[in-house]
């Protein structure tokens, strides 16, 4: 699925196999340059299958030769032992023991001022000490009584008619809604954990938004950007909008195939904000439709 992922990315650089055919089991490695202003990266996804374990390595390089540190990596994870010791986990890149003890049989040559970080990922309720990470707000768009301040929550779908299944390219849904609250206080917090309820069902690549103003006037924005996870939707890209402005939040959710649906998420958040749903039959929808009765949630 991550290999898959990075080719459909629109925006990642035209991947190539790189054969390490003689590492673990099973190995498939993605390699393809990118260059923006004079400067070349190479970009590296690997997968490695060893027996009950599986490795992943994301590199960016420029300069070297991405093929031996590659192999470098992958040979020190595969051929490291586990440590029988008990994990003694460290943020700051020290842990140690147990499955840290592959992990740290990888030393890349970093440039200067690099830094190196420890993260435990799954499971949490089992981590080891201090590893627990708070569990993120979210609302419960399906429950809007149980979100707090909430005065108001309008929601659309429009479809292109044909199912959830469709395999034509283009931009087959468009989710928007408008949430009002009790003050842009409650809005400015609540934003946050809209965000994180839609990005839920997606795989998110990047990221990104900010806050302005001061004081009582501040407004917040927020977009993610990735890949379709429900598999019973085509396998696309989405785009996730978020604006707060005063009592107000607004955002939309634009699924498509084969196209980037970013742009076309800007211009409906901007019809959004300026004059609310569009009509069918506006130009901006692409030929969509609201969608009559419910429309099933993005299972996660």
């Amino acid at each position: 699925e991550t290999q898959e992922n990075v080719r459909r990315d629109p925006r990642s650089p035209e991947m190539e196999d790189l054969p390490l055919d003689d590492i673990g089991d099973r190995t498939s490695v993605s390699v393809g340059d990118l260059t923006q202003d004079g400067i070349t990266v190479t970009y590296s996804y690997v997968t490695v299958l060893d027996g009950p374990f599986v490795y992943q390595i994301f590199s960016m390089t420029g300069g070297i030769d991405t093929g031996e540190v590659i192999r470098e990596t992958a040979e020190a994870l595969v051929s490291a032992p586990m440590n029988r010791m008990a994990e003694q986990y460290d943020p700051e890149g020290g842990s140690s023991g147990g499955i840290w003890s592959k992990l740290d049989g990888v030393q890349p040559d970093m440039p200067k001022g690099s830094t190196t970080n420890d993260v435990i990922l799954y499971p949490l309720s089992f981590a080891t000490p201090d590893a627990s990470m708070r569990e993120a707000p979210r609302l419960d768009l399906d429950d809007p009584d149980s979100i707090a301040g909430l005065e108001s929550l309008d929601r659309v779908t429009y479809t292109d008619g044909t199912g959830a299944t469709t395999e034509a390219s283009g931009v087959f849904r468009i989710d928007a809604m408008i949430l009002t609250f009790d003050s842009a206080e409650t809005a400015h917090a609540e934003a946050t954990a809209l965000g994180n309820t839609l990005i839920e069902p997606f795989s998110i690549t990047r990221g990104g938004g900010g806050v302005e103003g001061s004081g009582e006037n501040f407004n917040r924005t927020a977009f993610y950007e990735g890949f379709i996870r429900d598999r019973s939707l085509p396998a696309g890209n989405v785009a996730i909008l978020i604006q707060q402005e005063g009592p107000v939040v607004v955002a939309v959710v634009v699924y498509a195939v084969d196209e980037d649906p970013r742009s076309l998420a800007d211009a409906i958040l901007l019809i959004l904000l300026e004059r609310g749903f569009p009509d069918e039959g506006d130009p901006v929808l692409q030929g969509l439709t609201p969608q009559e009765g419910p429309v099933a949630t993005p299972a996660p």
